[in-house]
């Protein structure tokens, strides 16, 4: 959980510290690019339309005139109009009669250049898409793990689904019991359960923030605080760890060796007591 003086948490925060300038100096490029780009887009439409006006007046010079062969066209200039010869262009003619060669290489190399600056801004705006994913996936593997220490501490419980005759604490007024799950209604998110006590048997039906499944805690250490059924009762109390969990023979749930808060005898002295693994919880909140 902390390496030294430095927590988790610290240490994770540090590991970013370079990540809001990388990729906020990312999207400010992207943003100069887009400016850069949305320009020369602006000047390739210019050029897309002078060369279409240049293309439109040279074909409007063009004349249909007749000829021995049938008609023709000449093209019809200011001076010695009359003069100008007539033919039947092919359409390469045509097309080489309008075709502008300085400003088609205006065209294409503009063209180029906002191509390569829209892939740049792809390839600059993926990069950025990708430090953050790595970190969102460092994030989420971290989360897997811390997740699993605190369960295994007993920090941390997962929400379980709840079969019958589960064992289970549950809150009834002040008091926590000892109880056995009959039902769970999916529905109303209640729990149907019957006390432990074997002179008691009551049933309550309470909501799931007042009852705890019970599942046995993988880590304890000495010195912890917990709630534990108090021994021949169904109650819980608190108490502190004395002793981790110590397996006896012939006993399906090892034993924790706990002292329970304000129970000492007439002498003043405090009994430490064996609990039962499964009857122990952490504290409720």
């Amino acid at each position: 959980m902390s390496s030294g003086d430095e927590t988790y948490l610290e240490a994770f925060v540090e590991s970013l510290t370079t990540l809001p300038y990388q990729v906020r100096r990312n999207l400010e490029l992207v943003q100069d690019l887009d400016r850069s780009y949305q320009s020369d887009l602006a000047k390739l439409q210019e050029l897309y339309t002078a060369y279409l006006q240049q293309a439109e007046e040279k074909v409007l010079q063009l004349e249909v005139a007749p000829m021995e062969a049938g008609k023709g066209v000449r093209v019809i200039r200011k001076e010695d109009a009359e003069n100008a010869p007539i033919i039947i262009p092919t359409t390469a003619e045509l097309m080489n009669y309008t075709y502008d060669a300085d400003a088609m290489r205006q065209i294409e190399a503009l063209q180029a250049d906002c191509l390569q600056k829209a892939d740049e801004k792809v390839c600059v705006a993926k990069q950025a898409y990708e430090w953050i994913d790595a970190v969102v996936e460092r994030l989420d593997d971290d989360l897997q793990t811390l997740s699993k220490l605190l369960q295994a501490q007993g920090e941390f419980q997962q929400e379980e689904v709840a079969q019958p005759n589960d064992l289970a604490a549950c809150q009834v007024g002040t008091e926590w019991i000892l109880a056995k799950v009959l039902e769970f209604d999916t529905a109303t998110r209640t729990y149907k359960l019957i006390d432990e006590d074997v002179e008691s048997h009551k049933v309550f039906h309470l909501p799931e923030d007042q009852v705890v499944i019970l599942r046995c805690l993988d880590r304890l250490s000495k010195g912890d605080t917990v709630f534990a059924v108090y021994p021949d009762t169904t109650s819980f109390y608190q108490a502190t760890v004395v002793q981790v969990p110590r397996k006896t023979a012939g006993q399906s749930s090892p034993f924790v060796i706990v002292s329970f808060m304000d129970d000492s005898d007439e002498f003043g002295v405090t009994h430490d007591k064996a609990v039962q693994l499964q009857h122990i919880m952490v504290p409720p909140k």
